[in-house]
Parts: C-alpha cells; structure tokens; sequence
C-alpha cells in the first residue's frame, strides 16, 4: 500500500512538472501570461490517484484503483462528472478552420443543443432519448429498412403541412381502419373504387381471374387451364342457381331457374325447350352447295312417313323441361330409315329430327303428285271425248233404225 502511495506521488511530481513545461510552452506560444493555477493542479493531482504508466492506460479515481486494461483513460467518480468543452455552433465551425480532427467531440449550447462528434466531413449530433425514432429530423438518403419491423403509430400535425412535406394532415387527420380497404379482414367499401385504363383487378392466388378496360373493350380473362366460368345467383328461396356455365374446351351453358336451356356444341348449338323467333333464315345459296340433284321417288318416300300424336314422357325425363300438352310430329328411329338425311343424334344417344329438311322432300313429293294428276286428268279428258263420240254414233244408228223402221 505505501508503495502504490508512493509510486502516486511520484507520478504526481512527474505530472506537476510536465504542466510546467506545458505552461512554458503556452506562455511562449501566447506571448502572455496564462492564467494556469499550478498549486491547484497539484492539490488536484495529490488528491486523485493517477498512474500514467499502469498497462498504458491513465486511470483517474479517487478509490486507489488501477485504471481498466482495456481503457486509455478510466475515470471513476460517484460525485463528479465529466465536461466536455461547452461553445456555439459558430465557434465549433472555426475549430480548425472548419476541418477538425474525425473523431473530435464538443457540446452546442445554441441552435439546437446537444453533443456533436465530427464523423470526417461533417458534424453530427448525438440523438437523445426519445430521438432514436424520429425520422422527421433527417433527410432520407436512401431506401428505409425495417427489417420486419411494424410502424405501430403515425402522428401528423398540422403544423407539418406546406409545400414538399410529402403528405397533407388534413387527409391523415382522422384516419382509421375504416377509411381505406383492408387486405388482412373482411371489409366493407363504402365509396367507388376506379382503375385507370389496363389496371386490372386481379383474382386468385396466381391472378387467376382478370378484369380490366383498355380504352376500347372490357375484359374478364381467365389464367386458369380448363377452368369453367360460372355465373350464379340466389333465387327467391336462397337457393344458389347456375345462370351461366363456360368451358372454353368444351360448351358454354344457359340456365333458367336452375335449369339448362341451351348448350353450345362442336356443330352448333342444343335448345331445351321452346324456341320462339319472328323470323328465322337458314342458310341457302347455291354458292355453298354442290353435288345438287333433285330427290327422287319423293312421293313414295313421304307414304311411307308417319305422322302421330303423343305425348311426352317429361317424368322420366324432367330435366328436359317437356311440355305437358298433347302433342303431334314424327318419330326420329322412323324418319332415319326414310330420309337419314333429316336425323341427327346428339353425344348422349338421343334422335333429333331437322323438320326443315322435310320441306324438299315434300314439295317434290307435291310435284311428283301433281304430275301424275295431270297424266290422269288428260286420261279422262281423252275418255270424255271418246265417249262423246261414242255417243254421237250411239245418236246416228238410233236415227238410221228409226228411219229404216217407217220405211218398212
């Protein structure tokens, strides 16, 4: 212990004389006294225990002990604390002549208060508490990070607004939850909602499904392979039905009370149920034909049709949506046998008959007809003039026997 005392008060002496030289130097440098009290230096130096030497660290402390191995200066104090030069912005600017040491620290006492350290090119401030977050005091210099961090609150004054704050309080004043679409719950939009020409609103979890404007045309486009559309509605009962089924492989479906009434196919398209039109054209010109020649045998052809009442078995099929009434035609398996021509058969197996094609088949039938009443209409007439002259001669013998009989 009394080497350590003493080892201090060499050191002390060492220090004492060192700012005397120190005081010298200064005083020839300044060209005046300065204003150096060396017997306080002193007293201060005899009543702190300072090891200049101890594992090339100066360790300051008034408890006798050695100063940390990993520090160049220790100073300890329960009582005291450490002043680091105090001046105004302007005079920091002149340390140097505007080029301080990087690394040299000072505390501002005008503008804005505070510690600055010089990082090398400019002065920079130490935030203080409650500044570690306030991004309003930089000015961004590149892109803000998070790192997975939520920015849990936004207060905006309006004290904020002005040209090139970037924002306008009065459009953030009073926002909540409810004032924009959410993306993480259900919400309700309470306002309309525009999308500027091929903006499209995308469905899906790969943008399956589409909607846009391009200027010209609306679309509804679907990414999906083989994926139907459908579209559906409650009827009055709550009960959902297809109005609208596509495939854009296959056929695209029409429902009426929850029931398919016409269906597109590879040839054209299938009507369940009543067809009402005004008028209806198919297609005729002789421009699309060839290989025409005119049916024969038509007559017989339309004899051996025939034509019945029924009724149709709309239990045992009542998806058909059949009529209920008493009704008259042909009968397909019939017609097929006769004018295959006229008979079609769906995927399903089931017979249709082309009514319209039977047109030809009867007009020529007519025809055949009308050329064979002719043929027995001139028959008769040939018969008609014989008999005619036959009955003039009948006429003539009776008066040659009348006249032969007066005679006698």
């Amino acid at each position: 212990m009394h080497k350590n005392r003493l080892k201090h008060i060499v050191t002390t002496i060492n220090i004492f004389l060192l700012m005397l030289e120190i005081n010298k130097i200064m005083y020839l440098l300044s060209n005046r006294i300065m204003n150096l009290n060396v017997l306080t230096l002193f007293v201060f130096f005899l009543g702190y225990n300072t090891d200049l030497f101890s594992q090339g660290g100066v360790g300051i402390n008034n408890d006798g002990a050695m100063p940390d191995a990993n520090a160049i200066l220790d100073v300890a104090s329960t009582t005291s604390g450490l002043l680091m030069p105090r001046m105004t912005t302007a005079q920091r600017d002149a340390i140097a002549a505007g080029s301080p040491t990087t690394s040299m620290m000072v505390y501002i006492t005008d503008g804005t208060p505070g510690f600055y350290y010089y990082n090398g090119s400019v002065w920079i401030r130490i935030l203080r508490n409650g500044d570690e977050d306030n991004l309003g005091n930089h000015t961004a210099t590149t892109t803000l990070n998070m790192d997975n961090n939520a920015i849990t609150s936004i207060n905006w004054a309006s004290s904020d607004d002005g040209s090139g704050s970037g924002l306008d309080a009065d459009l953030l004043d009073g926002i909540t939850s409810g004032s924009f679409i959410r993306s993480d719950a259900n919400d309700n939009v309470t306002a309309h909602t525009e999308w500027q020409d091929n903006q499209q609103i995308r469905l899906g979890d790969d943008a399956d499904f589409r909607i846009f404007h391009n200027g010209t045309d609306h679309y509804f486009d679907g990414y999906t392979h083989g994926a139907r559309w459908r579209l559906r509605a409650e009827d009055a009962g709550g009960t959902m039905q297809n109005l609208i089924d596509a495939d854009p492989d296959n056929s695209i479906d029409l429902y009426y009370a929850g029931a398919k009434k016409l269906e597109t196919t590879s040839t054209g398209a299938t009507i369940t149920g009543r067809l009402q039109s005004d008028y209806i054209n198919e297609t005729s010109d002789q421009r699309f034909k060839k290989n025409i020649t005119t049916i024969n045998n038509a007559l017989e052809k339309t004899i051996h049709l025939r034509g019945v009442y029924f009724d149709w078995k709309h239990e045992e099929f009542p998806d058909r949506n059949f009529e209920t009434n008493h009704n008259i035609g042909l009968i397909a398996q019939e017609v097929e046998t006769i004018i295959p021509e006229a008979v079609h058969t769906n995927n399903e197996g089931y017979k249709s008959v082309e009514y319209s094609k039977l047109v030809g088949l009867l007009i020529e039938a007519i025809k055949e007809q009308e050329q064979t009443i002719q043929a027995q209409s001139k028959h008769i007439q040939l018969l008609q003039k014989n008999e005619k002259a036959l009955i003039e001669d009948i006429s003539i013998l009776k008066e040659c026997f009348v006249t032969y009989s007066e005679k006698k």
